[in-house]
């Protein structure tokens, strides 16, 4: 996994709008969609909960702390 795509995992766990990811990672709105489609490709998982969910369920995302973060 990118470094890209684990700070679009960390923020759509913390609730965030694409919009605003895409802020915060200085990438268009396609640009976060892109990400959030290929890992929901990869894990086989039909929507951005799933993703965040699956994330957490493989230690992906670590679960100690708060906003998300992703496991080094």
């Amino acid at each position: 996994m990118s470094p890209v795509e684990g700070r679009v995992l960390a923020l759509a766990a913390a609730g965030a709008t694409t919009a605003a990811m895409g802020k915060a990672l200085g990438l268009t709105v396609d640009g976060v969609n892109y990400h959030v489609a290929r890992l929901s490709r990869r894990w086989r998982v039909p929507n951005r909960t799933a993703l965040v969910a699956r994330a957490y369920v493989l230690g992906v995302l670590s679960r100690e702390v708060w906003p998300p973060a992703v496991q080094r």
